[in-house]
């Protein structure tokens, strides 16, 4: 365990990053891009260079990577195939995926990363897509798995509002 004022500071930086994605969430029809700015917010506390969130596609054969930070930020608009890992995994069972590159045999259809940890982005009881980040020095854990949860759930909230937003203009 951390000491306890590390812990504390830890908890009081994730809780402003998880406040900020709940505020951009509210307001995503009247502000740009609220998914790319939900994952910047996120990306504060993981400890990790990336998050990407992966759009499923209708024929469920790829992703498409509709918002992107850190050094992937260059992938954004990007088509991704699922193949077998744990991004397929997640988008199939609905459930978060935490894996290290050595014990995950499907590893290799990845991208090259020690550990990767993907959440299901849940829209009206389906999965819409997934966040995926990945790390190679420092481990992902079951905190990060929660924590990147509650981001997960605040891009839910934004798209829903967007489309909400874009069906009472019509």
């Amino acid at each position: 365990m951390l000491f306890p004022c590390v812990e504390f500071c830890r908890r009081i930086r994730e809780a402003a990053a998880l406040r900020k994605a709940a505020a951009i969430a509210a307001s995503a029809a009247r502000v740009g891009d609220p998914l790319q700015r939900i994952l910047e917010a996120a990306l504060t506390v993981l400890p990790a260079d990336h998050l990407v969130l992966l759009r499923r596609s209708t024929d469920r054969m790829a992703c498409v990577i509709v918002a992107a930070v850190g050094t992937a930020h260059v992938w954004r608009g990007l088509r991704v195939p699922l193949g077998r890992g744990i991004a397929a995994r997640a988008i199939e069972t609905g459930e978060a995926q935490l894996s290290h590159a050595a014990a995950d045999p499907d590893a290799s259809t990845e991208l090259v990363a020690r550990w990767g940890l993907v959440v299901p982005v849940i829209l009206h009881g389906r999965v819409f897509g997934v966040l995926a980040t990945a790390d190679e020095r420092r481990g992902l854990t079951a905190r990060h798995v929660a924590l990147l949860r509650k981001f997960a759930e605040q891009c839910a909230l934004a798209i829903n509002n967007v489309s909400a937003d874009r069906g009472v203009g019509t």
